[in-house]
């Protein structure tokens, strides 16, 4: 009698956390420090980038950070999975393609990792929060890319050296793609009356004091080749592009944009003051990345 009430009591402890690991909407709570060890995922994790969980900090110093981004993925193909093994399923998915766009990006961190569910985070920090479903679950990770003090200065080393510079002169450009200057774009009135006052710095190199930064983002546009012709069309999607970086600075009331560089199909241009334009289609397609700064007051404007 006494070893059937003992079983009967770690039965009920068992339902009890399970009801505690879910909620009345059926959602389940689930530790990242068990998720990164499931045996039944594959995580594309790498020691080039660190992965900062929850509310813990960096210990290397950082540079630039980028604004928060929500990666949402699901299982929808459970088979015989569980709901808890459903859930690791989709969250692997959601970290490998913040890992993939983290090694794109070239960052060696990936800060502030939450989980949330309908874009407000989960309320233990340390959990990710899933949605299981009759055909699989939903997982969404909120994180934000940064890059430490100690690896900018790696790529800048590399930048700066004849191999890398005669290795991006050399690349083939892909069939139907376009390299052409920005000079003449920043210089010519309609330019000129996009870009106003608000200051516009493009590249990697040379990058002003600013006291803090929104992005990066990338700001893509296009144009009827039919229309403009291909150069034409080129200038045109490049103009609404500069427009919307402007739009942008504005309407997130920063002063400026730092960083801008043509990143068409996810891969920077031959030539930093230079842009990629695709011209395949019955449109031509350009790509920016483009980081939101604020700069510091100068001596002059203070006084």
């Amino acid at each position: 009698m006494r070893n059937r009430f003992t079983a009967l009591l770690l039965a009920c402890s068992f339902l009890i956390g399970q009801a505690i690991a879910a909620d009345d909407d059926g959602l389940v709570y689930i530790k990242f420090e068990e998720a990164l060890r499931a045996p039944k995922i594959k995580l594309d994790l790498t020691p080039d980038v660190k992965l900062v969980w929850g509310n813990n900090k960096a210990t290397a110093e950082l540079g630039e950070v980028a604004k928060p981004e929500l990666y949402s993925r699901s299982d929808w193909d459970r088979g015989f999975r569980n709901d808890r093994e459903t859930c690791l399923v989709a969250f692997s998915y959601a970290l490998n393609a913040i890992l993939r766009d983290a090694k794109i990006r070239n960052y060696d961190h990936i800060i502030d990792i939450q989980g949330q569910y309908k874009r407000v985070p989960s309320p233990d920090p340390d959990s990710f929060v899933c949605k299981p479903g009759f055909r699989g679950s939903d997982v969404a990770l909120s994180s934000r890319f940064a890059r430490s003090r100690e690896y900018e200065a790696q790529l800048k080393a590399q930048r700066e050296s004849p191999e890398y510079q005669a290795k991006l002169r050399n690349r083939p450009l892909a069939p139907n793609v376009l390299l052409l200057p920005l000079a003449p774009i920043l210089e010519s009135e309609a330019g000129k009356k996009i870009i106003g006052n608000v200051p516009l710095h493009f590249g990697e190199d040379n990058v002003p004091a600013h006291t803090d930064t929104f992005g990066p983002d990338t700001f893509g546009e296009d144009a009827s080749i039919r229309r403009f012709g291909r150069e034409g069309a080129c200038t045109k999607a490049i103009l609404n592009a500069l427009t919307n970086i402007v739009d942008e600075v504005r309407g997130e009331k920063y002063q400026g944009a730092i960083m801008i560089r043509s990143f068409l199909k996810d891969q920077w241009a031959q030539e930093p003051l230079h842009y990629e334009c695709d011209v395949s289609g019955s449109s031509a397609e350009v790509v920016l990345l483009a980081t939101l700064a604020r700069f510091p007051a100068s001596p002059a404007a203070a006084k």
